[in-house]
């Protein structure tokens, strides 16, 4: 029993030693969009399916910023250090590309037609940080959280000799979001460290629509990012 209370107190007095603090990060870098299921109705009897093919392209763009507070946890061991509740701002920019599979509900071999839609994403996102484990002055941990996101979002499709093109103006719609993924921290200072991250994030319930009565069912839409930036602590 006195081992017990202890170890408990030894316990209690290593948390006690570490503070917590502020920490803000800044991150940019490099991302891949994955769309599933656009189907669009372009009248009554055509119902054409949207089919991707720069899924694995790294051309768009991401840039971060946040505050986080950071809570230390097992002070004297390389696990499981700290836990790190954030607030998150992201933007990001990016195209999908593709061609258009005409009447693809009538198995009908018509010409395709090549696709561009493009995306502006800004979200914010309510996320968990874990420091995993830590060796020296390089760190690895998890992240994932959950927000909301404004994705703006147009689309086009060329014309042929016997098909009318496609245009959707860009139209700002809100959705829901969720992220997850892991990185490295090298602490330069001992407020200031460099950061690199890999980080999926979902979304949900996209749709297309015009003006003109072209629609499209709900779609999911995916993005994968490697980032890299820094956090201040404070």
């Amino acid at each position: 029993m006195h081992k017990f209370f202890l170890s408990a107190t030894l316990l209690i007095s290593s948390l006690a030693m570490a503070e917590d603090s502020w920490q803000i990060s800044f991150a940019g870098g490099f991302a891949t969009l994955a769309a599933d299921n656009m189907v669009l109705y372009v009248t009554e009897y055509e119902h054409d399916k949207a089919i991707q093919t720069n899924d694995d392209d790294w051309k768009s763009w991401t840039a971060q910023v946040g505050i986080g507070y950071v809570i230390p946890l097992f002070n004297n061991t390389q696990w499981f250090t700290t836990i790190e509740p954030q607030i998150n701002g992201y933007f990001l920019q990016g195209n999908i590309n593709g061609y258009v599979d005409r009447f693809y509900q009538y198995d009908i071999d018509c010409e395709d037609v090549d696709f561009q839609m493009d995306l502006i994403s800004r979200r914010v996102m309510f996320d968990l940080a874990l420091n995993v484990a830590t060796w020296k002055n390089l760190s690895v941990y998890g992240i994932a959280g959950i927000g909301a996101a404004w994705n703006t979002i147009s689309y086009h499709h060329d014309a042929d000799e016997f098909y009318l093109p496609v245009y959707i103006k860009g139209h700002t719609q809100t959705d829901f979001a969720y992220e997850f993924g892991g990185g490295l921290s090298y602490a330069l200072l001992e407020n200031l460290s460099l950061t690199a991250e890999y980080l999926y994030t979902g979304f949900s319930d996209l749709s297309l629509d015009d003006s003109s009565g072209v629609e499209s069912d709900d779609f999911s839409l995916n993005s994968q990012a490697v980032l890299f930036g820094f956090n201040f602590g404070f």
